[in-house]
């Protein structure tokens, strides 16, 4: 092994084995130390450095977890990844060292993939490169969605005074949650403020597309994961990207960061003041600086001569006075000679230039509006483009106006191709009991806005009968759009998706993008059957008044009050009190409360929590009897399942009696208890001997236990399985569907996932993809739903800003937006509503031709219901189903065909 001067080796030498291609395979802890940097690597940890500290300073800068963990995507419960064939060695051709981690991957979705890292400390430099490779090796096209983490300890330990500097959209933030934002700059730096010691990484500009802060307080594994710009790797193609990892002294914050050097900018008394501690050795420069301000202003600086090397920090002091607080942007340009030295060049730097923000003033905090342009367009790489969209024109002119389903979401980019004639008859179809939604999309010519944009929908009349869909029946709202900067699971696209739906108010239809607005009606439980026709009017300061009409079919049947499909979704009363007040709301937590309810149960959705039986308590008894009013109500409106609190197994006596109550007034088939959630196996005896502890004490209450994954928790005396969606997939999927068939009720779940090609409730997944999950429950015989929540929030996030997690997905555990004055509904809680009302149509219909069967036997109609009940072809498995509305729209009609028909079957 040849020896560079710079640096030393510390081997195992019982780990390492010579090969034939001049190179040394480590299997043992390696260390190297050179004037700058000192590190240690664990070559059987995937080439984690565990080690990595300045020379002239104490200190491990590598957190617990380490440096240069690496992946491909989102972590699942169901796809278990491995590497095969890891390889650490140390490169023998080079004069300094180069280390090479290498392996190939194995698994569903990375099989074939070929991995190798090029690890270089730089001679006379407080900095290693670092080289990543991936190549499909394999037969099929990866989609991959590259990431590199990096746990760190700035100061030597986690500490009070480590502090993080992120570039992003939304500006230099220094975070303290853990959060994703889009990049901005092509760095993060994490600085301990009283050690003055730093540690930050720059990657490829044209790759950096997201960082990942963690960094909550007091977590010993505090760092950044940042997430590369996803893609399609085809057999044979191999994607690489370059980052540096560097240390340097002297700074307490950093304001920018290069390959060669990092800056602290500081303002005070007149003097913007900017500390340059160097990773390289760059002597005799010059550094020519200046100040932006945001209306275009420009202050030139004085040129500054420097020298700069690992350890040394130069200080460079300018009088300015700043015109007011804000941000400024300050750029600079390194010249050797007269010639621009080109910064960042290794990491594709787009000018080689010192280029950043900073404040005066106030600092930002992620406020949700981007105000730092990212340096390259790898953050905007998956935005959306807009569709064209045939459809038929409501109206003539040169606005288009369309009407659109409620399955479609309509993005503000999306353009109308006008086919056939125009009509300004739309018709809609619903049962009695049952809410239906439409769209109207407006979009005017470029340059042209609508101003003062205002519809009517009068009431819908039955010409034959007189019978009225009242306005109070009818809903409109507008449609809100919600930013989408990272998408879930890295798959785009980005930018702005529709959602939220507030009360409608005139407002401004802009020139080139549309403008959606949001109808629901509702048929009352007594209207007639029959259509029912409205006049629905348009007009806007710019555009003359047009007469538009809706037709609504009531079918002659009427959806139960309480629905056939169970739900248990979650609520924070709290967080939606919070929500409200920040709104300007004055209404009580109770009264809150009370809407919330009224709103999910006019969504046929059961709120857990709201409806649990009473915890234990002095004078239970009397407690059970006060709270039964309130129970009648609840059910009486629709509510499907009532939680028992799982604390009263600690009290068995309370726990008697409210196993009593459940018996004596017949609840047996709504209650159920949660013991556990996801239990990991070393917890299951445990389990075990509670479920045994509760069946002793409360037999009529069946036990739930919401599980996921390869191993998941289903023993035979479990009375009520709660899966999770993607275990149907698994190799338990077989084991599930035995124990539907055999008559076992059984639920299903979602949340973070699954991703696509599942169903979910995700902000930015289509409409069908929240719908279609009803349709598939219907199918497997699944008949409950249970979601972790409606409306929760980490405590930092402004819900109608952002609803980005770290996943990333958009919108887990959130589908109700919090209003002044309650709950405001969003694009995915009326597709919820609208799926468990097509499991009603389902079970209504199936219903019907097992009772035609009996009676009618040989009647035609019972086999055109048997045809329209055949849903194969809409959902022939979990991720195989149509995403454009037409077949969910026409099955749906002619279930409701068939079940009026056979409804007439006496």
């Amino acid at each position: 092994m040849r020896r560079s001067s710079i640096f030393v080796y510390s081997l195992f030498l019982l780990g390492c084995l010579s090969l034939p291609c001049s190179a040394t395979v480590v299997t043992e802890a390696l260390e190297i130390k050179g004037n700058f940097i000192e590190l240690k690597i664990d070559p059987n940890d995937g080439g984690c450095i565990y080690t990595y500290q300045l020379s002239s300073m104490v200190g491990n800068l590598a957190g617990r977890d380490g440096l240069l963990q690496e992946g491909f995507g989102v972590g699942s419960y169901y796809v278990p990844n491995r590497r095969l064939n890891e390889r650490f060695e140390i490169l023998e051709e080079f004069e300094r060292p180069v280390l090479k981690y290498s392996y190939d991957c194995d698994g569903p979705n990375i099989r074939g993939l070929h991995v190798t890292r090029l690890m270089e400390p730089l001679p006379d430099a407080a900095s290693m490169r670092v080289t990543w490779t991936i190549e499909n090796q394999g037969e099929e096209r990866q989609w991959i969605a590259p990431w590199v983490r990096n746990t760190v300890a700035p100061g030597g330990s986690v500490s009070d005074a480590d502090r993080l500097d992120l570039p992003t959209i939304y500006g230099l933030l220094q975070p303290d949650y853990s959060a994703y934002y889009p990049a901005a700059r092509n760095w993060f730096a994490a600085t301990n403020a009283i050690e003055e010691q730093s540690i930050y990484t720059v990657f490829d500009a044209n790759d950096t597309y997201a960082f990942l802060s963690l960094w909550s307080k007091g977590d010993p594994n505090r760092g950044v994961q940042t997430a590369f710009v996803p893609r399609l790797l085809a057999p044979g193609e191999r994607w690489q990207t370059v980052y540096r990892l560097n240390a340097v002294r002297g700074l307490q914050h950093i304001d920018f960061a290069t390959d060669e050097l990092a800056v602290q900018l500081d303002y005070r008394a007149g003097k913007l003041t900017a500390l340059v501690s160097a990773a390289v050795s760059l002597p005799d420069v010059e550094l020519h600086a200046q100040v932006n301000a945001g209306n275009g202003r420009v202050w030139r600086l004085p040129a500054q001569k420097l020298s700069l090397k690992p350890n040394r920090i130069i200080r460079c002091t300018y009088p300015w006075v700043p015109p007011g607080d804000g941000a400024y942007t300050f750029t600079a340009q390194i010249q050797q000679k007269g010639v621009p030295y080109p910064l960042g060049k290794d990491t594709a730097s787009p000018h080689g230039k010192v280029d950043t923000q900073f404040y005066i003033g106030k600092r930002p905090t992620d406020s949700g509006s981007a105000t730092f342009p990212a340096w390259t367009q790898a953050p905007s790489t998956l935005s959306r483009t807009g569709r064209i969209l045939e459809r038929t024109a409501a109206t003539p002119g040169n606005t288009a106006v369309w009407f659109e389903s409620p399955l479609e979401k309509i993005f503000r980019e999306d353009r109308m191709q006008a086919s056939g004639s125009v009509n300004p008859v739309h018709r809609i179809y619903l049962a009695r009991n049952e809410r239906e939604s439409f769209q109207l999309v407006l979009r005017p010519q470029k340059g042209k806005p609508l101003t003062n944009v205002q519809v009517r929908l009068n009431e819908l009349v039955n010409a034959s009968s007189g019978a009225r869909i009242s306005e109070e029946n009818i809903h409109i709202y507008r449609v809100q759009y919600h930013n989408v900067d990272i998408p879930s699971h890295f798959e785009g696209p980005t930018g702005a998706w529709p959602d939220a739906l507030l009360p409608y108010a005139p407002f401004t239809a802009y020139g080139d993008q549309c403008s959606p607005i949001w109808f629901t009606l509702h048929a009352n439980a007594d209207l007639p059957a029959g259509v029912y026709r409205g006049l629905l009017e348009l007009w806007a300061d710019e555009y003359e008044p047009r007469e538009l009409f809706i037709e609504a079919h009531v079918f002659d049947f009427t959806l139960p009050k309480t629905p056939a499909l169970k739900t248990s979704f979650g609520f924070h009363p709290a967080t939606a009190f919070a929500g409200a007040q920040a709104a300007g709301g004055t209404a009580s937590q109770t009264t809150l409360v009370k809407r919330y309810t009224e709103n999910a149960l006019a969504h046929r959705v059961t709120l857990r929590g709201l409806i649990d039986l009473p915890k234990a308590q002095a004078h239970y008894e009397n407690t059970l009897e006060d709270y039964l009013p309130k129970l009648d109500a609840l059910l009486k409106n629709g509510a499907t399942t009532i939680a028992v609190p799982a604390s009263l197994l600690e009290t068995p006596a309370l726990l008697a009696l409210a196993d009593d109550f459940v018996n004596e007034h017949k609840l047996t088939d709504k209650v159920f208890v949660q013991l556990a959630t996801e239990p990991k196996e070393p917890a299951w005896p445990r389990l075990l001997e509670s479920m045994q502890q509760w069946k002793n004490h409360a037999p009529h209450i069946p036990i739930t236990v919401p599980t996921c994954g390869l191993r998941p928790f289903l023993p035979d005396g479990l009375d009520l399985w709660n899966v999770h969606l993607q275990t149907f997939d698994t190799t338990h999927g077989r084991q599930i569907l035995q124990h539907i068939r055999e008559g076992h009720e059984t639920w299903w779940r979602l949340n973070h996932t699954p991703p696509r090609p599942y169903a979910n409730f995700f902000l930015d997944f289509s409409a069908m993809e929240h719908r279609i999950l009803f349709w598939q429950s219907w199918a497997l015989g699944v008949k409950g739903l249970h979601y972790w929540n409606i409306n929760f929030t980490e405590p930092h996030q402004d819900p109608w800003k952002s609803l980005l997690d770290i996943t990333p997905v958009n919108g887990d555990g959130f589908l109700v937006y919090p209003g002044a004055d309650g709950p405001v509904n969003s694009i995915r809680w009326e597709c919820i509503r609208d799926g468990i009302e097509d499991y009603d149509y389902l079970a209504l219909l199936w219903s019907e031709i097992r009772r035609i069967q009996t009676n009618h036997p040989n009647t035609p109609a019972l086999q055109q219901a048997l045809a329209a009940y055949d849903i194969h072809e809409l959902v022939p498995n979990l991720v195989t189903f149509p995403r454009k509305t037409a077949p969910l729209t026409k099955k749906r009609h002619e279930i409701g065909a068939a079940i009026e028909t056979l409804r007439a079957l006496k």
